[in-house]
């Protein structure tokens, strides 16, 4: 008789962290996430991580775009054990391929897969070096299926304990979704070479180096910064207008709500073009080999 395949693990994401949602401003489109098909990525998918995320210096605009968001995958692993006629539960780990394939699920990003511990649970300070400028690192990652799991994985009955099997896994890895070109990392790892490993990894799915586009995007940034320094200028002289006046002059009032209104206007053209440059297609891939 033929063999009966074995039953894909399950797999169940985590709840979302609760996030704090930015006012809208009047007459802008909020900035939403693009959805990523099955070939194109250039925004942030998944639950945002909890705790300080990043040490970036920039305007709210910006800061709202450079968010990292993590996936939080939650697999069933549990076998059974039979003893004097009584089926026990037991944790069992997945093989590699089968723990990859729970991780990557259909996103054909590639994947940056970070391991908890106690000094990183819950922040990003894994991936964020405090001290430095964190917004390069953040950008790269937006092409990247993010994947955090917890400290536990390295426990030998752990159903992802494959992917972090020993000291040489290192604190967390790139790879293709595929699980090809798989490269281990430290939070200590120096920046350029961090960078150098996940630019690698970004130009082989997405045939392109991103380097040219971080830098248009990180341009971008900046000039959302000046609007965001003009938009608190204006507000500033209409609410002093508002209260210090004895006799509301409304000219000079609508004058400024108008100028406000342009400002908002343009800094929603500009969060267009940011995500517009950000969208990056995948390069289509060959049916991946068994991956043990």
């Amino acid at each position: 008789m033929p063999a009966t395949p074995a039953p894909k693990p399950a797999v169940t994401k985590a709840p979302p962290e609760p996030a704090a949602t930015p006012k809208a401003k009047p007459g802008v489109p909020t900035a939403t996430p693009m959805p990523s098909g099955p070939t194109t990525a250039g925004a942030p998918t998944g639950d945002a991580s909890r705790g300080p995320r990043t040490e970036v210096h920039h305007g709210p605009t910006a800061k709202r775009e450079l968010q990292l968001q993590w996936e939080h995958p939650v697999v069933a692993s549990t076998g059974f054990a039979r003893g004097e006629g009584t089926a026990v539960a037991e944790k069992t780990a997945l093989t590699y391929a089968d723990a990859l394939r729970a991780i990557a699920g259909d996103d054909p990003r590639p994947l940056l897969v970070l391991r908890e511990c106690s000094y990183c649970a819950g922040t990003d300070k894994a991936l964020l070096l405090p001290g430095i400028d964190n917004e390069r690192t953040i950008l790269l990652a937006r092409w990247f299926h993010l994947v955090k799991l917890p400290g536990s994985v390295v426990e030998p009955d752990h159903a992802l304990h494959a992917l972090f099997p020993d000291s040489s896994s290192g604190h967390m890895f790139l790879c293709q979704a595929d699980g090809s070109g798989r490269i281990a990392l430290e939070s200590e790892t120096s920046r350029p070479e961090f960078w150098a490993s996940m630019t690698r990894v970004l130009t082989e799915a997405y045939g392109k180096d991103p380097t040219a586009t971080t830098r248009e995007m990180s341009k971008l940034l900046d000039r959302l910064d000046t609007l965001d320094a003009r938009e608190r200028e204006l507000s500033k002289r209409r609410d002093n207008l508002l209260e210090a006046s004895v006799r509301l002059d409304r000219t000079k009032l609508d004058q400024l709500s108008d100028e406000i209104l342009e400002v908002q206007r343009e800094a929603a053209k500009m969060l267009e073009q940011f995500g517009r440059i950000g969208k990056l297609d995948l390069l289509p891939r060959a049916a991946p080999a068994e991956v043990r």
